[in-house]
């Protein structure tokens, strides 16, 4: 999706051969800090105009929170990308008399 400061949650579908994205946070202000978590896990600082590390999706929904702290270390907005990996199809195979 294309992004917008205004708009803090976005969706996304992908199909089951995706297992892994990335985002690419860009800041504003040059003097604020980025951080990037998948999930239930861990916020980690990312560079700003850089890709995070590859997340691994779960099939399913998955959410990606992208947080940007101001310089003062203390007002901050999150953005949040829930990203819907499709569930792998299994072919069935019937049995012809």
């Amino acid at each position: 999706p294309v992004f917008s400061s205004l708009t803090t949650a976005y969706k996304s579908t992908v199909g089951s051969n995706v297992t892994s994205v990335s985002v690419n946070p860009t800041a504003s202000d040059s003097m604020a800090n980025i951080s990037v978590k998948l999930n239930a896990g861990n916020f980690t600082a990312v560079s700003s105009g850089s890709n995070s590390s590859a997340l691994t999706l779960n099939s399913g929904n998955n959410t990606i929170s992208v947080r940007v702290t101001a310089q003062d270390g203390v007002n901050t907005q999150i953005y949040n990308l829930v990203v819907n990996r499709l569930p792998q199809h299994t072919p069935t195979l019937t049995r012809f008399p």
